[in-house]
C-alpha cells in the first residue's frame, strides 16, 4: 500500500483523492474533523500517482521573485469594496477572468455553511466567493475540475490556501500559461466540525442559522465582526475580539496540526499573486488607509504582475515597500503556535458549552501574564523598534 504525509504534516489537500485512478482513497474527517485520506488497501494498486502529487512530499516553489512586489490597494466601487472582506481586490481579479470566458475556482458556504471550494463560470455568481471563511474547506474534485478545463484551453483563476495552491500545482504536474494561481496570507485553518458545533449550538439555543458572514465590516475594517442571522430575524453580531468562534481560532485552540509544520510560507508558495488584509497599512502609508478596508498585494510571479496591470484600472493602489508591509503581517512568513490546550479543547467541545469552555482555556498563565507586561514596558516597545530597524537593514 501506499504511504502518504504523516499525518502531523498532512494538510488535507486532498490531490491524493484527486488523482487515484481507482478511486480507491477517500477523504475521511478524524475525531477533531479534519479530513484525512484513508486508502482501501484491496482496491490500491500501488501505482504511486498519489504519492508523487502529494505537496508536503513533493512541492517545490515556482516563484520568480527574490522578494514580492508589495502593493497597498482598495477597490474603487463601493459597494464591491463593502462586500469583500478587505479592499476588493478578489473580486476585482475574478470578474476579468470570467469577462474572457474563463473560470474561478475558490472558497464558498454550502447550504450547511460548511465551507467547499466551487467552480464559477458567471458574473451572478462570484459573490459566492467573496469574503474570508474561517474553517477550512473542502475543495472535493476541484483539482481534477481545473485540469479538464484547462485542457479545454480556458483561463482558470484558483484561489485558496498556500497549501491548496501547492496541491493544485502538484497535481497538475506541470505549467498552463492560464493558469492564475491566488493564495491568501493564512493565519492557520480551524476544524469544519468545531464551526459546525458552533453553529449547532445557536441552533439550538436562537433558532436554525440563515446566514453567516465571517467579515461584517459594518462598523468598520479594523473592527469587523462575525455575524450570524437566523432565519427568526434574530441576529448575533459580536466583534472578532470578543466571538468565542474567533477567539479559539485565532489563539490554536482548533488549528489543523499542519499549519504548527506548514512549508509554505514566505516565498516558498506556489501562487502568482498573495492577497491578505493590509495590518499596519496606517504607519506604512497612513494617507493611504480607509476605514472600508484595504488589501495587502503581494506579487510573486511576471504572471502575476502582468495580471494585477490589467485589472489596476479599477483599484485605488499604491506600491509599498514589502518589508514594512509585513512587520504587521507576520502569517505570510511566521507558522502557527499551537496552543498549550489543544488537547483538551478537543476532547470537550461537543460536550460543553462553547463559551464557557473557550473562556476557561484562555485564561492565562502566570508567565503570560509576565510576557504581556514585559511587551508592553519600555523594554518590549525597545525591542520592536529593533526590530522595525533590522526589516529595513536587510533591503
Amino acid at each position: 500500500m501506499m504511504k502518504l504525509a504523516e499525518k502531523s504534516i498532512c494538510t488535507g489537500c486532498g490531490a491524493c483523492f484527486n488523482i487515484c485512478p481507482k478511486k480507491c482513497i477517500q477523504m475521511k474527517s478524524d475525531y477533531e474533523g479534519f479530513l484525512y485520506p484513508v486508502v482501501d488497501e484491496d482496491s490500491c494498486i500501488n501505482c504511486g500517482l498519489c504519492q508523487s502529487v502529494c505537496a508536503v512530499l513533493e512541492f517545490k516553489s515556482i516563484n520568480t521573485f527574490i522578494s514580492p512586489i508589495a502593493i497597498a490597494a482598495y477597490n474603487k466601487d463601493l459597494d464591491k469594496l463593502n462586500e469583500s472582506s478587505s479592499g476588493g481586490v478578489f473580486i476585482t481579479l475574478a470578474e476579468s477572468i470570467i469577462k474572457r470566458g474563463g473560470i474561478v475556482y475558490g472558497a464558498a458556504l454550502s447550504e450547511d455553511f460548511s465551507v467547499v471550494h466551487k467552480r464559477i463560470a458567471s458574473l451572478s455568481e462570484l459573490q459566492k466567493l467573496q469574503g474570508s471563511k474561517y474553517s477550512q474547506s473542502n475543495v472535493g474534485y476541484s483539482y481534477a475540475q481545473v485540469k479538464e478545463d484547462l485542457l479545454l484551453n480556458k483561463e482558470v483563476l484558483f484561489s485558496g490556501t498556500p497549501c491548496q495552491v501547492a496541491a493544485l500545482k502538484s497535481f497538475l504536474k506541470k505549467p498552463y500559461e492560464k493558469l492564475l494561481c491566488v493564495d491568501i496570507i493564512c493565519h492557520s485553518v480551524p476544524s469544519p466540525r468545531v464551526w459546525s458545533e458552533y453553529l449547532n449550538q445557536i441552533t439550538n439555543s436562537l433558532g436554525e442559522v440563515a446566514s453567516v458572514n465571517f467579515r461584517d465590516k459594518r462598523d468598520s475594517w479594523q473592527r469587523y465582526c462575525l455575524s450570524v442571522k437566523t432565519k427568526d430575524e434574530f441576529e448575533i453580531i459580536k466583534k472578532a475580539d470578543n466571538n468565542y468562534y474567533m477567539k479559539a481560532f485565532i489563539n490554536g485552540l482548533c488549528t489543523r496540526s499542519s499549519c504548527y509544520n506548514c512549508e509554505f510560507k514566505g516565498q516558498n508558495r506556489a501562487s502568482d499573486i498573495t492577497l491578505g488584509d493590509f495590518w499596519g497599512c496606517e504607519q506604512v502609508c497612513p494617507d493611504f488607509t480607509n476605514d472600508r478596508g484595504t488589501s495587502l498585494v503581494l506579487i510573486q510571479t511576471d504572471k502575476g504582475k502582468s495580471v494585477f496591470d490589467k485589472i489596476k484600472m479599477n483599484l485605488i493602489y499604491r506600491e509599498v515597500d514589502a518589508n514594512d508591509a509585513l512587520v504587521q503581517n507576520p502569517a505570510y512568513s511566521t507558522k502557527s503556535t499551537e496552543h498549550r490546550n489543544r488537547t483538551n479543547f478537543f476532547k470537550r467541545f461537543e460536550s460543553e458549552d462553547f463559551e464557557e469552555l473557550v473562556r476557561e482555556l484562555l485564561l492565562p498563565t502566570r508567565k503570560d501574564i509576565i510576557s504581556k507586561r514585559i511587551q508592553r514596558s519600555f523594554i518590549g516597545k525597545a525591542l520592536r523598534k529593533i526590530k522595525r530597524y533590522l526589516h529595513k537593514a536587510v533591503k
